[in-house]
């Protein structure tokens, strides 16, 4: 659990990235059966702040 206060850093892929759209069916990220799920920072977002997380930062990576 997390504390009060504490940090959270979460890294997923993010099928709506450039690098995702440049390799399109060929995007690394894509790599199942280890990546079952593949969110956009919207989703991300939506779903933490449904769970009462505060987003405070995010980065594409780059």
């Amino acid at each position: 659990m997390l504390k009060p206060g504490g940090a959270l850093l979460i890294a997923v892929p993010n099928y709506t990235s450039k690098d995702a759209q440049h390799y399109g069916e060929h995007w690394a990220a894509y790599d199942v059966p280890r990546h079952l799920y593949h969110f956009s920072p919207t989703a991300m977002q939506n779903m933490l702040q449904a769970h009462g997380v505060t987003v405070v930062k995010t980065s594409d990576g780059v």
